[in-house]
């Protein structure tokens, strides 16, 4: 942290002789800091790209919560009569997981989602619009469920053996 020490000056009297007075010179004051830690945080909905994200990882929405808690509080996205999902209040909804597309139906889906823990979930992206590469099926849009990825290293224990 850089700033300036303070001081005083010796007291400087005005008159019609002298009308310039000595230059102030100001002595820089250093501070040496500890350590510095700057800290983010992603917004719980963001709109990026034409889609509506919905950071999961770190929140408190993840705490507690299943897949399909997580899924339903995305914008604009509800469950029918029949434990489907729906876009915008219609059927038809692409759904992907990892950007890998998913081909249950919508019971094998929800059941997939109540057993997925909330804590797996990194975010839910949700694309109102079709993009080309999607198939000339009806979907509405998708929904793209990211999930957290393992990191092996952490999961990995390797033993040796021990020499003699």
């Amino acid at each position: 942290m850089i700033g300036y020490s303070v001081s005083r000056s010796a007291i400087i009297a005005f008159n019609k002789t002298q009308q310039q007075i000595a230059d102030l010179k100001l002595s820089p004051s250093t501070n040496a800091l500890a350590e510095v830690t700057i800290e983010g945080k992603r917004p719980l909905v963001e709109n990026k790209q034409g889609k509506l994200i919905l950071n999961v990882e770190n929140s408190p929405l993840a705490a507690g919560n299943n897949g399909l808690d997580i899924v339903q509080r995305a914008p604009g996205v509800s469950l029918d009569n029949d434990n489907n999902l729906q876009l915008m209040g219609q059927s038809g909804v692409k759904v992907t997981i990892d950007g890998r597309q998913t081909y249950m139906t919508g019971e094998q889906l929800t059941t997939l989602l109540k057993s997925t823990d909330g804590n797996q979930i990194k975010s839910v992206e949700v694309i109102k619009s079709r993009s080309a590469r999607d198939d000339a099926e009806g979907a509405v849009g998708t929904i793209n469920i990211v999930m957290k990825k393992i990191r092996w290293r952490d999961l990995m224990v390797i033993s040796l053996p021990q020499q003699d």
